[in-house]
């Protein structure tokens, strides 16, 4: 850590910051306290005292980047003026926040993305499906409340979407592909599915 007071104590968030590359990069499921305070920036002294134990440690960290994402997924909604002429902008217009956030934080996303993570109550790949299955609205796929086949094509698609999002997130951060390059890509490879499979489903001016 920078030079403090003598006094000084480092709060929380600085500590998870100065362990946030070092556990991405090895894996929660691999990473040791050695490998954490190997580069000399804090004690294990020190976060024991804050966290207890490495469990502990892992799951403050991977909670609080749980929390800034479900932040911009429970913000996700298709946008107010909406061009019926060109879905995949109006699509990319709600991904943005998404994969610009992913792309200022691209260690936290591979956190995030790790399987060995442990889990965060409340945030799972259900919570992003659940963002895509607002945008859903954008596709006149019937009234999923009266239409049980309607709310199954909603459900796969949005699942499916939600994948595809993810892996464009995770394919941008590894390779350094411009968010806006990344989330008018994704978009795009959305509508075409979504139309290839139910061409009724996007919206018309008629």
């Amino acid at each position: 850590m920078t030079s403090r007071s003598p006094g000084y104590r480092p709060t929380d968030d600085e500590l998870l910051d100065l362990v946030l590359s070092v556990v991405a990069e090895q894996g929660c499921g691999t990473v040791t306290m050695d490998q954490i305070v190997a580069s000399g920036q804090v004690t294990k002294q020190t976060l024991y005292a804050h966290f207890g134990s490495k469990d502990g440690l892992l799951i403050r960290l991977v909670g609080r980047e749980a929390n800034l994402m479900r932040a911009i997924f429970d913000d996700v909604s298709m946008p107010e003026n909406l061009d019926l002429n060109d879905p995949t902008a109006s699509l990319s217009a709600a991904l943005e926040p998404f994969f610009n956030h992913a792309a200022a934080r691209p260690l936290g996303m591979q956190l995030l993305a790790d399987s060995t993570a442990p889990r965060v109550p409340g945030f799972d790949e259900q919570v992003l499906t659940d963002a895509v299955s607002r945008i859903m609205s954008i596709f006149q796929l019937g009234d999923p409340a009266q239409d049980e086949a309607a709310a199954h094509r909603r459900l796969l698609l949005a699942t499916m979407s939600a994948r595809a999002i993810m892996s464009g997130v995770l394919t941008a951060i590894t390779h350094h592909i411009d968010p806006a390059v990344a989330v008018r890509t994704c978009a795009t490879f959305i509508i075409a599915g979504v139309s290839a499979a139910y061409p009724a489903a996007l919206p018309t001016d008629s």
